[in-house]
């Protein structure tokens, strides 16, 4: 247990990636993150809830739908 004045380091790059929690944690899988509600710390969750969050989907639909358009042919 924690006592006052530990240090205590939170390391969110390994959010989203216990094999308890998730079936092959390091695998590509981007269906995982489609549940309703949200079971993952890509943007956060109520009072921390990413304010970016919009900006990030937009931009990734802008991407995605020039990347089909352009590349579609190569």
């Amino acid at each position: 247990s924690a006592k006052p004045g530990d240090l205590i380091i939170l390391l969110t790059a390994a959010a989203n990636r216990d094999p308890r929690r998730y079936y092959q944690p390091e695998a590509f899988d981007p269906e995982r993150y489609s549940m309703s509600p949200p079971d993952h710390l890509s943007f956060g969750i109520g009072p921390h809830f990413c304010l970016g969050r919009q900006v990030a989907k937009i931009s990734a639909e802008k991407v995605a739908t020039w990347c089909a358009a352009h590349l579609a042919d190569r």
